[in-house]
């Protein structure tokens, strides 16, 4: 389930300053009071609330003009429907984008339902995939003004720009496009303008551009395909191009509007494709559905990032989704957490994972046998099988552990985890104006040290969060963390003041405040290129002193730009 997330700086017990998802924008919390004054009525349609729902119920007759119906390219008649749609008034961003194929994708303001995807396939094939696009010049829908036409029973939808609609509503270049319906998701759609800032009701206003573009050279030419150029004549002629716009691949984006001044995703129509969105980031409520919708919950490069219990702060789970030229669909994990005595513990895992995997069984091992600094020796180093660690998630927020430890005295059990914190590219609560680099996340060893090493994450506004996995000049495992900011020009980030904990116990001996959270000293973090990276050191504890270490990349996590070459 989602939790209320605060805008604020959020230290938890195990020593790691983290930076609270999306810059204390609200997805999940009171979207049904911001939004009240959204709530619009027209004769056509009437929108109203009831309990956690937003009931909207229309017959799809517009409040402007229309084409002539039937005619020649659509032989079907307008008529008044019994429209009904339920959507919730705290939409949740899911851990994956659904495809929305031929289901309705929303309702605008004034009834008329958005359906963006055309039936229509070449020579009728579905199998062959090169589906029609409805706004282009592949074919003939007999769309009318408004970019518009009539269902065989009668009910009128727009496929493109609804002009009548954003003409009736007033949209104006110069000011934030109004809320011109609600996607079956429960999140807004608005026209074609907002901030050029998400961040900032007082910026500029710009025209929304997508992220699609136009893929290059020539379709395959045979019996089954169509070939000829790519001209925007099928929906395959198109490509998702991460950040090439200002919105994602459902022409959707975190940000404040005028309705929603605590922020919140909004999906936008575009001029070019996809114009109206073909796929949403929550749960589309099953009154838009005219087919399912596969809403399972796959693991997926959404699943990276921070995560914690509630009432076991201190402690907490990190979470790497992996690709690189040679491995595909690989689960890295470390549990931080304690032994019986309260001395600090790392437990960590990998395991390769399908694409249709809901659960992750991985098996876990904790390390030690060596020291801190010159005394380190990869030779010494005992990796000793702990026993299994089990992920799934059931959302961007919210997932679930079991465990089972092999070792005298761990036992098993299980718990909820949240989410603390969102990997820069990974797609849960994500800024897609962010421009800050991706390329670090992912884990950093010395060659010449292995048996200990570093994970990476790139968090919004130009920082990343380091985790430092080794060991004390005693020889006990430790875990040393913080967040950092990055120097877009030299790529150097510097972390103020990095932690390591201790005190607490594990399992069900685990006590929040028994842990105590040590001020450790500086990291300084140089990245160099997608293979070549340098940390360097200097405690305020004079047992592990100062240094540095030239790093070589051993991960990179999914979505980080230096990901498959």
């Amino acid at each position: 389930m989602n939790r209320v997330l605060k805008p604020l700086l959020f230290c938890v017990g195990a020593g790691m300053a983290f930076d609270v998802i999306a810059h204390g924008y609200h997805p999940d919390v009171s979207i049904d009071e911001q939004s009240k004054q959204a709530t619009i009525r027209s004769e056509a349609a009437v929108i109203s609330e009831e309990t956690n729902t937003r009931l909207i119920e229309a017959d799809a007759i517009p409040d402007h003009d229309t084409g002539q119906f039937p005619n020649a390219s659509n032989p079907n008649s307008i008529s008044a429907q019994n429209l009904v749609y339920r959507l919730s008034l705290r939409p949740e961003r899911y851990i994956r984008v659904l495809d929305g194929d031929l289901n309705t994708f929303g309702v605008a303001v004034n009834g008329v339902p958005f359906d963006p995807a055309a039936a229509e396939y070449y020579q009728n094939d579905r199998i062959n995939g090169w589906r029609y696009e409805a706004t282009g010049d592949g074919i003939n829908l007999g769309l009318d003004q408004h970019n518009a036409h009539v269902q065989p029973n009668g009910t009128y939808h727009y496929h493109g720009i609804p002009h009548g609609l954003l003409e009736n509503l007033n949209e104006q270049a110069g000011r934030h496009s109004p809320l011109i319906g609600w996607a079956a998701d429960g999140y807004p759609i608005y026209g074609r303008y907002s901030y050029s800032d998400p961040d900032d009701a007082n910026s500029a206003i710009k025209e929304m551009s997508s992220s699609y573009a136009l893929k290059t050279g020539a379709r395959p030419n045979d019996s089954s395909n169509p070939g000829g150029v790519y001209d925007g004549s099928f929906v395959e002629d198109y490509e998702y191009q991460a950040k090439l716009g200002d919105l994602n691949e459902c022409n959707a984006r975190l940000t404040v509007t005028p309705e929603f001044p605590n922020g919140t995703y909004a999906y936008f129509i575009t001029e070019d494709y996809p114009v109206i969105p073909r796929c949403w980031i929550g749960i589309p409520n099953e009154s838009f559905l005219r087919q399912a919708v596969d809403t399972r919950p796959y693991l997926g490069k959404s699943s990276s990032g921070a995560w914690y219990n509630l009432n076991r702060d201190g402690e907490g789970f990190l979470v790497e989704m992996n690709e690189s030229n040679f491995l595909d669909n690989q689960l890295n994990a470390y549990w931080f957490t304690y032994n019986q005595q309260g001395d600090p513990l790392f437990i960590f895992g990998a395991e390769n994972y399908n694409d249709d995997d809901e659960k992750i069984t991985v098996t876990a091992y904790t390390a030690d046998g060596t020291r801190w600094g010159e005394a380190f020796d990869s030779s010494t180093v005992q990796r000793s099988e702990w026993g299994n660690l089990s992920f799934s998630f059931d959302g961007c927020n919210s997932g679930q552990v079991e465990y089972d430890g092999q070792l005298a005295g761990f036992g098993s059990g299980q718990f909820d985890i949240s989410r603390l914190t969102a990997v820069l590219g990974t797609g849960c609560f994500e800024k897609v104006g962010d421009n800050s680099s991706t390329e670090a996340s992912g884990t950093w060893y010395n060659t010449s040290r292995d048996g200990e090493g570093l994970m990476v994450q790139a968090l919004s506004g130009n920082r990343l969060n380091i985790y430092w996995f080794s060991y004390r000049p005693d020889g006990v495992p430790v875990y040393i963390s913080g967040v950092g900011e990055t120097d877009p020009e030299t790529q150097k980030t510097v972390v103020d003041e990095a932690y390591i904990t201790e005190g607490a116990r594990f399992g069900e001996l685990f006590d929040s405040n028994e842990v105590q959270r040590i001020p450790w000293g500086t990291l300084n973090f140089e990245y160099f290129d997608c293979q070549n990276a340098r940390v360097s050191y200097e405690s305020s504890d004079s047992e592990y002193g100062s240094g540095e270490h030239l790093l070589t990349r051993l991960s990179i996590n999914e979505g980080s730009a230096c990901g498959k070459q």
